[in-house]
């Protein structure tokens, strides 16, 4: 499965609620996304975290993982679309408020990361709150 629509079901789980299919779902598109060495994946893959994160109560991470997304959508010259933006404020202006003054030096900590940094970044937050299971390509979890 592409990693673009893995990180899709993943926006949906969270959207209902659970995070734990979510997280599967990401881990799931990291890995098809690396395998492939699609960076658009990683890029989507990436926000995706970010999302997680931001549900998951964790701003600093949030906001970290997506300025690494920005900076390689503009690295790849892939600029967000006006729902894509609209979606990401959703999910992370609540992380800026609740940081406040700390905010801008979490995104900058975020943005010196590097590709292969943020992918470790999110591969962790994704063991982290994860159960012992696998997500299958077919969407069952095992």
């Amino acid at each position: 499965m592409a990693p673009g629509a893995l990180v899709g079901l993943g926006g949906v789980a969270l959207a209902e609620g659970d995070p734990t299919m979510a997280r599967c779902f990401l881990d799931e598109a990291l890995s098809v996304s690396e395998e492939t060495g699609s960076k658009v994946g990683l890029v989507y893959t990436l926000e995706g975290f970010a999302m997680l994160a931001a549900a998951d109560n964790q701003p600093e991470s949030a906001l970290r993982l997506e300025r690494a997304a920005t900076g390689l959508r503009t690295a790849l010259d892939r600029p967000r679309s006006a729902p894509e933006h609209a979606l990401r404020e959703r999910w992370l202006d609540p992380c800026r408020r609740r940081l406040g003054e700390a905010a801008a030096a979490t995104t900058a900590a975020g943005a010196a990361l590097s590709t292969e940094q943020a992918v470790a970044y999110a591969r962790a937050l994704a063991s982290a709150g994860r159960p012992q299971q696998r997500l299958h390509v077919s969407g069952n979890v095992s």
